[in-house]
């Protein structure tokens, strides 16, 4: 799970790099950004209270409660991440 995180992560910083991916968020932006940027963002901040709580499970914390939590927001979050994604490239407006 760990390398998923870190290659969407390095996906991320390669959309930033590659197409000024940040030069491209401003209100005058298609529909389709606007629903997939806050989604995405949502995303990639999850992962880290996600990441942290499975590195506080793997030093013995009993920490599955919270990563219940975070899966159930995670998970969801992610597919609608891919979706949005799929509607960027594919619905022109």
């Amino acid at each position: 799970m760990l390398l998923a995180m870190a290659a969407d992560l390095l996906l991320v910083l390669a959309l930033v790099i590659m197409r000024e991916a940040l030069h491209k968020v401003e209100f005058g932006m298609p529909w389709t950004l606007k629903i997939h940027v806050p989604i995405a963002v949502f995303t990639v901040i999850l992962y880290f209270p996600t990441a942290w709580a499975g590195y506080q499970l793997y030093r013995g914390q009993d920490t599955r409660r919270r990563l219940r939590i975070l899966d159930r927001l995670l998970l969801p979050a992610r597919v609608l991440t891919l979706v949005t994604s799929l509607m960027v490239e594919f619905i022109k407006p």
